[in-house]
């Protein structure tokens, strides 16, 4: 048979095969722009892989067909096949099989930037600052990321072997690892702040999410004598609906409405109340949230302030109020689809009305006034929609700078802790740790040997006018003061370094302690240094503030 002919017959059957349920799926008089326009898609695809000069892969063409095709639709409708089904049961339960370690390609380098404590790659040893040279006897520099990923991995009880290389050692080494079932705990911290303040860091909302941190919080009450919880929802990217209800529940009475979701098919809109009688319905509450705060975090706080029952402290909120479903595709592919949108007790909805266009945090720029609408919360005070939840107290928790923010994205920070902390066996407490005065010229020293560059926005702004100036007819006088002007405010990135000191030594501090206690020396560090913490004890502590702001008074 020719290959005219197969590719005639093998289309037909493709034709067929997505063709045929397309008829009995839709009925709404579109069928036959449908129908049209995917044997139009099979022609094109049968064509290229006939035609076309280079060989092409049928499966990546489509692939990208559907990707682009999701794209148009919003940031949370994916598709995922059968390849990438471990990536989505993470995102899903919040459980892998693997090592218990996060790596990041960096220059070439495949290194390891944190590690799980009590989980494989902790226990067998490794050190954050590790580079992966090799997996399974391939080097990581013949494999893409996606290939790695996939490697490192694994069904639970398998072995994986890394070859490693490691700052301060001449020679790289084998090691055998084990891979484990790996889930994260949702309650990344808990524990006691100032004026016996509860504080509770909840990282995620997976599956046991409330059940977690129900347990914390009746273990704080068993053991102190509480004036106020602080629950932290910063950086958390939210997760499942329920374990954002019941936490809700936690706080208030039986019956209160907590969440509408309201969709395309009205017989799927549902409202979510409290079922069960609260834990503590007369605790004092603050929520910290930040521009990564999404999804079911923002339900959480948005509740709560809608029903006066905790103050917000922090910055407006991401503004993802959309849910997804998961449907189940033919071989073993899945598609998660957005179907509908949460609303919260107010009535006002939580997403962002545009959600294409953000700043580069990823949080929601400024929205205009004539777009946004008010809400009323149980005591009448006003609140908006228009994306996300705004703060009753709104404040700035930056650590870092742009110079800072330079050092870290090329891990100069990072690799100079790794060299600072080889020598080390341990380190005092998270709370008590400080990085010595007289260690900081050995980092600036660091930095400079690394010749790092650092421009500001007034250089780059006066190298475009410089740029420009060449171009248009600008006389030789204005040029030669454009050239003056950029000469005279070049920086000196020692100076640099030392005006912002103590930023740099906070981020130092936070990445030693990482190397020793894991993320929860981190948390457990900021607690007396955190802004949005501080400001909510001192609400806490402020006689009156409190229940001024739930209470709207004056």
């Amino acid at each position: 048979m020719t290959t005219l002919k197969k590719l005639k017959i093998s289309g037909i059957v493709f034709l067929s095969l997505i063709v045929m349920p397309i008829v009995v799926a839709f009925d709404d008089g579109d069928d036959f722009e449908t129908l049209k326009n995917l044997a139009i898609f099979h022609d094109i695809i049968r064509d290229i892989k006939l035609y076309y000069v280079d060989e092409k892969n049928s499966g990546e063409i489509i692939r990208d067909g559907i990707d682009k095709m999701l794209e148009n639709l919003d940031p949370y409708t994916n598709f995922y096949p059968e390849s990438d089904i471990v990536d989505y049961t993470y995102m899903s339960t919040g459980a892998y099989g693997g090592v218990g370690a996060v790596v990041e390609e960096f220059e070439n380098q495949l290194v390891i930037r944190n590690i799980y404590q009590n989980f494989p790659a902790d226990k067998a040893h490794l050190k954050v600052g590790d580079q992966i040279i090799e997996i399974d006897g391939h080097s990581v520099n013949s494999l893409n990321y996606k290939t790695i990923k996939e490697k490192l991995y694994g069904e639970a009880g398998s072995v994986l072997v890394l070859k490693i290389k490691r700052f301060g050692t001449e020679q790289a080494f084998e090691i055998n690892i084990k891979r484990e079932s790996i889930k994260n705990n949702n309650v990344a911290y808990y524990g006691i702040t100032e004026n016996n303040i509860g504080y509770i860091k909840l990282s995620g909302f997976m599956s046991g999410a409330s059940n977690e941190f129900k347990n914390a919080f009746l273990k704080l009450k068993s053991e102190h004598t509480l004036n106020g919880l602080i629950i932290d929802l910063c950086d958390n990217p939210g997760g499942l609906l329920v374990e954002a209800v019941d936490i809700v529940n936690f706080f208030v009475e039986k019956g209160k409405s907590i969440v509408f979701v309201k969709g395309k098919n009205k017989d799927k809109n549902q409202t979510f109340n409290a079922t069960h009688q609260a834990l503590d319905s007369e605790i004092p509450l603050i929520v910290l949230v930040n521009s990564k705060s999404a999804s079911a975090s923002e339900i959480v706080s948005g509740a709560l302030q809608d029903l006066d029952r905790a103050i917000i402290i922090g910055k407006r909120t991401f503004g993802k109020g959309l849910v997804q479903t998961t449907l189940d595709l033919s071989y073993n592919a899945k598609l998660k689809i957005t179907t509908a949108k949460y609303y919260i007790p107010s009535g006002r909805c939580i997403q962002a009305l545009d959600y294409t266009h953000r700043n580069a945090d990823g949080s929601v720029g400024k929205i205009p006034d004539s777009l946004i609408t008010e809400f009323k919360t149980l005591n009448k005070r006003t609140v908006y929609d228009g994306g996300g939840i705004t703060p009753d107290i709104v404040t700035s928790n930056e650590k870092s700078g742009k110079l800072i923010d330079q050092l870290v994205a090329k891990s100069l920070i990072f690799n100079y802790v790794t060299e600072y902390v080889y020598n080390m066996d341990t380190i005092s407490s998270p709370t008590h740790y400080q990085y010595p005065d007289e260690d900081f010229s050995s980092f600036v020293q660091y930095i400079v040997n690394h010749n790092f560059s650092y421009e500001t926005e007034t250089e780059k702004l006066l190298c475009i006018l410089d740029s420009v100036s060449e171009t248009e007819s600008v006389d030789t006088q204005a040029k030669n003061e454009i050239k003056h002007l950029k000469s005279s405010i070049k920086i000196d990135i020692k100076d640099e370094l030392y005006k912002e000191k103590n930023s740099i030594k906070n981020s130092i501090e936070e990445e030693v302690i990482q190397r020793f206690y894991y993320q929860n020396g981190v948390i457990e560090y900021n607690l007396k240094r955190d802004l949005y913490i501080k400001t909510a004890v001192k609400v806490f502590s402020t006689t009156n503030e409190y229940e001024s702001i739930l209470k709207n008074l004056d």
